[in-house]
């Protein structure tokens, strides 16, 4: 087993003040620098003013920024999107570079790079499943 494999549940923290952000249970995608997630805990709140961005990948589209206690934003959740980020519409958007991660049961700092790869592996497992599915079809077809 490589040292890079994740073997325990993670905790994501605001890199400002080290509350705790989210844990990897509820980690649903990891998007360019983005983590998105089903749910977050009672440190962060939404901040009620909705936003429009301008930003090339979600041009146009509504938001709401995610605050830490600590006043820090660290992500987003949007309202509303455009074809490129569908999958963000109503998740919690947490920008890597506002938060740390930390490997429960361990005294080491998750590698950045083991976010990423933990995604590829969901991929890896999505695509596999869909593959025993058309095997399964075809065989009943027979």
């Amino acid at each position: 087993m490589s040292e890079n494999t994740l073997q325990n549940p993670f905790v994501v923290q605001c890199k400002n003040c080290l509350r705790i952000v989210a844990d990897s249970f509820s980690l649903l995608n990891f998007k360019k620098e983005i983590l998105l997630f089903s749910s977050i805990s009672e440190n962060i709140h939404l901040n009620d003013k909705e936003k429009d961005s301008d930003e090339p990948y979600d041009y146009k589209c509504k938001y709401l920024d995610l605050e830490c206690l600590c006043s820090n934003v660290i992500g987003r959740k949007y309202l509303s999107v455009n074809e490129n980020i569908q999958e963000m519409m109503l998740k919690f958007c947490i920008y890597k570079k506002c938060v740390i991660s930390y490997q429960l049961g361990s005294n080491i700092e998750i590698k950045e790079h083991t976010l990423s790869s933990l995604a590829e592996e969901v991929s890896k497992l999505q695509k596999f499943c869909v593959y025993l599915h058309n095997k399964l079809e075809k065989k009943q077809d027979h």
